[in-house]
């Protein structure tokens, strides 16, 4: 679903920058919505390959290890727990492991 399709949908939908390719589509809960639909699991993804860690002396699981942590701390703190409106966007949890 493309930022133009869900601008058609609600024009007052709201975003998190830089996530386009984590959009899954859209939601609607009752009094609210329709808003845009994230996978967690695909942004977390993202986060990971923007993280940079100081990598002396670690080998690559340990670096791997250490951006994941970072992704998620940022992840939980700045995104799920943002609150921007009626229409903030919701958050799908897509593996449940």
């Amino acid at each position: 679903m493309s930022i133009d399709e869900i601008a058609e949908i609600n024009e007052d939908a709201l975003f998190f920058d830089g996530f386009n390719d984590a959009i899954i589509g859209m939601a609607e809960r009752i009094n609210f919505g329709p808003v845009v639909a994230y996978s967690e699991s695909k942004i977390i993804e993202i986060l990971i390959k923007e993280m940079e860690v100081d990598d002396t002396d670690m080998d690559e699981d340990e670096i791997n290890d250490e951006k994941r942590t970072m992704a998620v701390e940022y992840y939980e703190f700045n995104i799920k727990g943002a609150y921007m409106g009626e229409f903030t966007p919701i958050l799908i949890i897509t593996n449940l492991d």
